[in-house]
């Protein structure tokens, strides 16, 4: 909070800070297919002001996103979904679709996704996004993740955003610690750093204490 003040104070840019809880349900179909849920609703708590962060709670939205993922060989796999977003009671409707794969290393491993995704909402243009995320699954407590241990996920994500006329782009650095607490549960905790508008006229960073579960039911 306090680095967040501090960067308001040398930069004419929009600060904001706020929670980003997460549930992520999936289930295996057979050894290639497998479903997958999430829930995710986005709230800012507190706005940078000249002096310091002042408390501004907001709720933004929440996010319903099925997806149906392929797995074609160890470690890659290819993905679409669908997501229903509830915001300012308005529905928006984003299409998503997904490449991965997966790099296993000597005690971690590096994790790749090319995604776009094409949202729709009454009365606006379409926007269309190109994503490119890379992550590292790191074991705090031996050289791979078992129950009862601690884990620690770095990544960085860019993303290309278009509307119209309009090209802009997104930035993400993301930094989770997580437990694997059984064969079937997970938590996670972090954060999640968001800079956009660098592209057009007003540059906006965005913070998210991030609080997440998964699931296999």
């Amino acid at each position: 909070m306090l680095i967040l003040a501090q960067i308001s104070l040398s930069a004419q840019t929009e600060q904001s800070l706020g929670l980003l809880p997460q549930v992520t349900m999936s289930r295996s179909i057979n050894e290639q297919w497998s479903v997958a849920l999430q829930l995710e609703s986005m709230q800012r708590t507190h706005q940078a002001v000249e002096d310091g962060l002042s408390s501004d709670y907001l709720y933004i939205r929440t996010d319903i996103t099925p997806i149906l993922s392929y797995r074609m060989s160890s470690g890659e796999s290819l993905a679409i979904g669908y997501m229903h977003r509830f915001v300012n009671g308005k529905d928006v409707h984003r299409t998503l679709q997904q490449y991965a794969w997966v790099q296993p290393k000597e005690g971690y491993r590096i994790a790749h996704r090319l995604r776009s995704d094409q949202t729709l909402r009454k009365g606006a243009s379409p926007i269309i996004r190109m994503r490119y995320r890379i992550s590292f699954d790191i074991p705090l407590e031996g050289m791979s993740q078992n129950t009862g241990e601690f884990y620690l996920v770095p990544a960085m994500e860019q993303l290309i955003i278009g509307q119209s006329d309009i090209l802009d782009g997104e930035t993400r650095f993301l930094l989770r610690l997580g437990r694997t607490l059984s064969v079937k549960t997970k938590v996670e905790i972090g954060l999640d750093h968001r800079f956009d508008g660098y592209l057009v006229e007003e540059e906006r960073h965005r913070s998210w204490l991030i609080l997440a579960l998964f699931l296999k039911p």
